[in-house]
């Protein structure tokens, strides 16, 4: 009988001891473990409750860590996740492939991930090829900003508008490359709230050096995904707050089609630009603002200036396909070229030795002008310029002859200095159908 009350006082002295090894054992189920997979922290700077994964998780109620309580990340090496803010892989989400000590400011955020994907195939990169692809991410499409080239580096996936990237993952006045996904278009600008220098981008952009909003300057994003990449004027997926930057939008195809991109300040050279040189056919001119399209780079040779859309080039002095360098104002002065701030600054107020004579819509040189440096036969091959002219400049040393009638024909007004008002001459308003130019 001693024999086993001694046995029963051992048991008892290590009941404890059993106890405590069962709530590790129980407990070693759960919190990070040095293993391959990516961890969950609760708390800031991965401390805290947690739980590690290494298969996807479609709902993270009822798991450990629990659901909007991410507050940290860790990432095993040679592993990938996305954590997504909605269940079921939806909603806004981050790309992650390092440690993330903080998720404030992220584009899923701090205390919101209900969903997570895992990957580890021992390729991080690769997020689109392979077994190791998504399975259900795509279903939330979006735009993903690289911090490197060819979509290298830190990068974050975006579903919605960003006002201001500074706090992101990703960062402000760091994206180098962009990848759209199908169905989504984006708009990517320089300055918080959707200001300054912008680019509308539908596809993917290796390199965004010398695109209108440049490398390393992204400082807000307004993404579509609605099916409607092209029309970014009407419907549902209408830009917000993006057309309260005034510019020019120029456009490869006929009819504001096609590619585009929106200049705000002056381009000198369009080779390496999104909408590319020599490729311009329809250009729209936004309230308040005109554009002088050259034909050849630093803002020489042949050139149209426009006060307003016109949805074919083909015809006019710069011609369709040929534009490769761009200069616009958006001042509030419709006119005046020459005069106050929102003057040309290239020096040309008596015009570049290419552009001598230049033909005006409107009285006092208003409206859309064509420019000339040879004679014209017909103007009916210069798209709106036949029986449009109101008033013409006259570069120093050239003279002009404005004839009523095709093939310098007709009665005609000659002239070696500027006319504002073509009411009074010979040839009339509105009526030059030819033009002869001679300079010294």
């Amino acid at each position: 009988m001693r024999h086993l009350l001694v046995l029963g006082r051992t048991s008892l002295l290590l009941l404890p001891c059993l106890a405590l090894f069962l709530a590790s054992t129980a407990s070693a189920q759960y919190e990070s473990r040095p293993g391959r997979g990516v961890t969950l922290y609760r708390d800031l700077g991965f401390s805290g409750t947690s739980q590690t994964f290494s298969e996807d998780v479609s709902d993270l109620r009822g798991s450990y860590i629990g659901n909007d309580t991410a507050t940290s990340v860790r990432v095993s090496s040679g592993c990938r996740v996305r954590l997504y803010a909605d269940a079921n892989f939806r909603g806004s989400y981050i790309d992650v492939n390092r440690d993330i000590s903080d998720l404030r400011g992220s584009q899923v955020g701090n205390d919101t991930v209900t969903s997570i994907q895992v990957r580890c195939d021992g390729n991080g990169d690769d997020w689109n090829s392979g077994g190791g692809g998504w399975n259900g991410g795509s279903t939330a499409s979006g735009v993903t900003l690289f911090r490197d080239l060819d979509f290298s580096g830190r990068r974050q996936t975006f579903s919605s508008d960003i006002s201001d990237l500074r706090g992101s993952y990703v960062g402000n006045d760091t994206a180098t490359s962009v990848r759209v996904d199908r169905g989504c278009s984006a708009r990517l600008y320089a300055d918080a709230n959707f200001q300054g220098a912008h680019v509308e981008v539908e596809r993917e952009i290796s390199d965004l050096r010398r695109s209108p909003v440049g490398n390393d300057t992204v400082t807000s994003m307004q993404v579509r995904c609605d099916g409607n990449g092209d029309d970014w004027n009407s419907g549902g997926g209408e830009w917000d707050g993006g057309n309260t930057t005034s510019g020019v939008t120029l456009y490869r195809d006929l009819h504001f089609s096609g590619r585009r991109q929106t200049v705000t300040q002056d381009i000198s050279d369009l080779r390496g630009s999104y909408v590319g040189n020599d490729a311009v056919t329809s250009v729209r001119v936004d309230r308040g603002c005109r554009a002088r399209l050259y034909a050849d780079a630093n803002f020489q040779g042949a050139h149209v200036e426009l006060e307003r859309d016109l949805s074919d080039l083909r015809g006019s002095p710069v011609g369709n396909d040929t534009v490769t360098s761009v200069q616009v104002r958006c001042d509030g002065s419709g006119g005046g070229w020459d005069s106050g701030g929102g003057g040309w600054n290239d020096g040309d107020s008596n015009w570049s030795s290419s552009n001598r004579i230049t033909l005006y819509e409107d009285a006092n040189f208003r409206g859309t002008a064509y420019s000339f440096d040879a004679d014209v036969g017909d103007l009916r091959s210069a798209f709106g310029a036949n029986d449009a002219a109101s008033s013409v400049r006259v570069a120093a040393g050239c003279t002009v002859r404005l004839y009523q009638d095709t093939q310098f024909r007709g009665d005609y007004t000659e002239s070696s200095r500027d006319i504002s008002d073509l009411r009074s001459s010979r040839v009339g308003n509105d009526s030059a159908s030819s033009i002869q130019v001679r300079c010294r």
